[in-house]
């Protein structure tokens, strides 16, 4: 079955600016080949890198799109170590945590209608579409409901200790970033106390779908639980 959250190649491209449309198509081919193949789990992060954290992305032409592309391959591993995140209980790149998004198939792997089926709704999605789209993310055991393991999970993924992931814990921490650590877990867990408090209404100890959206509608681009960025800005 086909993931609901994500749009169709034709309503993705109506969506799409068309220079924006040729640049992604342009880059997909670099890494896949053609629009037929998909990209595996190493090419996918490039990909999302590049397209998600590259703030000059929109301003490539060819000849840099190309360049970028090789660099971030020579320097994959760095990438790989500097960028994770807790993902379900496990660290994990964060290119993978956002192909598990797309990923209709479930196959780790990212095809090119999943590819800009996700990026429509990143770009020109409505609140309703978005929030469909994070609160899949968010959702680590596909149960369709957020629980507060789900979002405990989810908002410690965001958070580090001196660059490091907050259950990332080894020899190398001093007592000062353990008790960073304490301080920050402690704080999560009164943050998902509020965010229960105020929108489980159904007072069944989960978040449903409904429920998120009147979250998002409230707090809306402030919120962390909120994957998308005020186009504003």
């Amino acid at each position: 079955m086909g993931n609901q959250s994500l749009l169709s190649e034709k309503d993705a491209k109506q969506r799409i600016d068309k220079d924006q449309w040729k640049q992604l198509k342009e880059i997909w081919k670099l890494l896949a080949g053609d629009l037929k193949a998909e990209l595996d789990t190493h090419k996918a992060d490039v990909l999302l890198y590049i397209v998600m954290k590259d703030p000059d992305f929109p301003r490539y032409n060819t000849a840099k799109l190309h360049e970028r592309a090789q660099q971030i391959h020579s320097d994959f591993q760095g990438y790989v170590e500097k960028h994770q995140l807790q993902y379900g209980g496990k660290k994990e790149r964060w290119g993978y945590v956002y192909l598990k998004l797309l990923d209709s198939t479930s196959n780790n792997a990212l095809s090119w209608r999943e590819f800009v089926g996700g990026w429509g709704i990143a770009t020109s999605g409505t609140l309703e579409e978005k929030s469909q789209a994070c609160f899949k993310l968010i959702d680590f055991d596909k149960d369709g409901f957020l629980s507060r393991d789900d979002i405990y999970g989810f908002l410690a993924s965001l958070k580090s200790v001196n660059g490091k992931l907050l259950y990332d814990v080894d020899d190398t921490w001093t007592d000062e970033m353990k008790l960073q650590q304490k301080e920050l877990r402690e704080k999560l867990e009164r943050q998902v106390d509020e965010i229960f408090k105020e929108f489980n209404t159904a007072r069944d100890g989960r978040i449903s779908q409904s429920e998120y959206l009147s979250l998002v509608k409230k707090l809306g681009f402030s919120s962390e639980l909120f994957l998308f960025q005020d186009p504003k800005n």
